[in-house]
């Protein structure tokens, strides 16, 4: 993971205070956070296994599709902030630092994220229907 993202970005997703999850939309050029929630500990834990996977860090294949998340991770750690958005359904995922500009963009490995995703918010018909339909 520090091969990828800088020692300084891994310390805040190492040592996080606060760890939020959110459901994206988007309107336009615009995207939104709707649903936000507080991660407890047991759902940090499960995100957390997730996000550190060095499978995720790995490659960053072309893909043709415009890169829509609908999942996003922010740690907090004092002043400091790291946002991870993930589209699902294209298969990447990206890192953005606290000036919320891009540090990277790479291919999600597996499905694990959106079955964890789905666990949170139960009653999202997109995330459930990636889930019964998944990309390949």
């Amino acid at each position: 993971m520090s091969k990828v993202l800088s020692d300084s970005i891994c310390n805040i997703i190492a040592n996080a205070d606060c760890v939020t999850i959110a459901k994206l939309q988007i309107k336009g050029d615009t995207i939104t956070e709707s649903n936000q929630k507080e991660l407890e500990s047991h759902e940090r834990a499960l995100i957390n296994f997730i996000v550190t996977n060095p499978a995720y860090f790995q490659s960053n294949h072309p893909v043709y599709g415009l890169f829509y998340p609908q999942i996003s991770i922010s740690y907090k750690h004092k002043s400091e902030k790291v946002t991870l958005r993930y589209d699902l359904s294209l298969k990447k995922w990206s890192a953005y630092n606290s000036s919320g500009n891009e540090m990277c963009r790479l291919d999600i490995s597996d499905n694990s994220m959106l079955r964890a995703s789905s666990i949170i918010f139960p009653n999202d018909t997109l995330l459930k229907t990636l889930l019964i339909h998944p990309a390949k």
